[in-house]
């Protein structure tokens, strides 16, 4: 009996082809949604540093603030009082190695004046965080009134984020 002869196109050479480009496609596009993913954590975990950094600055200035409310002699009327975290309080932050706060946080106090027919005064803290990047900063801001009541506490009138 003759042998029967095999004819063959090579259809299945191409539909496997044409699955295995299918299966890298759609590999590679999960890839790119889970790279695009990292990438939002780590720019929503900076963010996040950047704002607590700015946060710990501002208690900082805060208690700066009442110990110059104590002393009023020692703010003058024209004068703003800069500082970096720490550098009152004595508090460390660390920052400047691997995933910490580029760089320490600092603030800035002003006094906005006196309360028209009191000795209350009114004070505007803006502090600044950086995140892991330099380039990533929260500037948070803080209105406080030192009441005339001579007691030495402070009110927060407002508090609010200027930039992120």
């Amino acid at each position: 009996m003759p042998a029967p002869s095999v004819c063959q196109s090579g259809a299945a050479l191409l539909i496997a082809l044409v699955v295995l480009t299918i299966v890298m496609l759609l590999g590679l596009a999960s890839a790119q949604t889970a790279l695009m993913n990292e990438k939002s954590s780590r720019n929503d975990r900076d963010r996040q540093l950047a704002f607590q950094a700015a946060e710990a600055a501002l208690h900082d200035a805060q208690l700066h603030l009442t110990d110059m409310c104590a002393n009023p002699a020692a703010f003058s009327e024209q004068a703003d009082s800069y500082g970096d975290y720490g550098r009152y309080s004595g508090r460390l932050f660390p920052h400047g190695i691997a995933s910490l706060a580029a760089r320490m946080p600092h603030y800035r106090i002003e006094l906005l004046g006196k309360i028209a027919d009191t000795q209350a005064r009114r004070y505007r803290i803006t502090a600044t965080g950086f995140g892991a990047r330099e380039s990533t900063q929260v500037m948070l801001q803080a209105i406080y009134i030192m009441p005339d009541s001579g007691d030495g506490t402070l009110r927060k009138l407002s508090w609010r984020e200027i930039i992120n």
